[in-house]
């Protein structure tokens, strides 16, 4: 089996982002990171492993490189990202 930085990277990624939800530390980061920058920048990250089957995204916080979330989708659907996404806007 061959094996690149990247895809450990995206592996990597992935396991903070499942952790992220279960850490009591996450909230208090984001806050942290909110005071500090007067706000926070999410981004999306999105791979389809071997090219098929389930779609996995992957949220983040940019500022402070917290990995807070990420949802297993069989296909993109708008309304289930929202959906996912909910908390966080309100957050």
């Amino acid at each position: 089996m061959e094996i690149n930085e990247r895809n450990v990277g995206n592996l990597y990624r992935q396991f903070l982002a499942l952790l992220g939800k279960t850490m009591a530390h996450t909230q208090e980061k984001l806050a942290a990171t909110a005071i500090e920058h007067g706000g926070l920048i999410w981004a999306i990250d999105a791979l389809e492993p071997e090219g098929h089957g389930t779609l996995l995204y992957v949220l983040y916080e940019v500022l402070s490189g917290t990995w807070v979330s990420a949802i297993g989708l069989q296909q993109a659907q708008g309304q289930q990202l929202i959906e996912w996404l909910q908390p966080y806007l309100e957050g």
